[in-house]
């Protein structure tokens, strides 16, 4: 059996114990009123109720499916672009002691690029369409590698902050998130924080 059949069928049985579950909990709500305050509830009500309820798990299950999708499309994007993975390699390999120009290994173009994504990220991320503990693992280093690389700052960022204001609020949030979750690497000491460079 194929791994994502085996997955859908496990999904199909988990939703079906769920709603028998609420189902139970709602009736056994019920009985309690019923025998507590002599009081009996419509089953019109309790269907309505466990109808409700079910939806609501339902929406809340289907949102968090739909965000591991997208975040699976994105670090498969991320992997598969070769315009990415260069920009990732140069900056991975980059001599922060003596901070040299990458101007003949990557162009304007490149950095931008690769800028965007991340304040596509952040527009997600105020629209609550994502949210930031779910990206952290998967995309903190590739962006404070971007955004903390001093000849990414000097050519982009620096000059022209007003161009990527997403980028600026991107990096606070991230920072003031990794602070609050006491995670210690934040990728670069403070000195490269864009405020300490712009």
């Amino acid at each position: 059996m194929k791994p994502w059949i085996k997955m859908h069928k496990l999904r199909k049985f988990g939703i079906v114990l769920t709603i028998i579950m609420i189902a139970g909990f709602v009736i056994g709500i019920a009985y309690l009123v019923r025998i507590i305050f002599d009081y009996r509830i419509s089953e019109a009500l309790i269907a309505a109720t466990i109808a409700a309820v079910s939806l609501f798990y339902e929406i809340r299950k289907s949102k968090k499916l739909n965000e591991a999708e997208f975040l699976i499309h994105l670090n498969s994007l991320f992997i598969t672009n070769e315009d990415y993975k260069k920009v990732y390699n140069l900056l991975s390999q980059y001599d922060f002691d003596n901070e040299p120009d990458l101007e003949q290994e990557i162009t304007n173009c490149d950095i931008s690029n690769y800028l965007t994504l991340f304040e596509t990220l952040y527009i997600l991320l105020k629209r609550k369409v994502i949210d930031l503990s779910t990206l952290d693992d998967l995309f903190a280093y590739r962006f404070f590698l971007a955004v903390h690389n001093p000849y990414i700052q000097r050519k982009k960022l620096a000059c022209s902050p007003k161009n990527f204001k997403n980028i600026f609020r991107l990096e606070r949030m991230w920072l003031n998130y990794r602070k609050a979750h006491h995670e210690k690497e934040n990728y670069f000491g403070p000195s490269y924080h864009l405020l300490a460079r712009s």
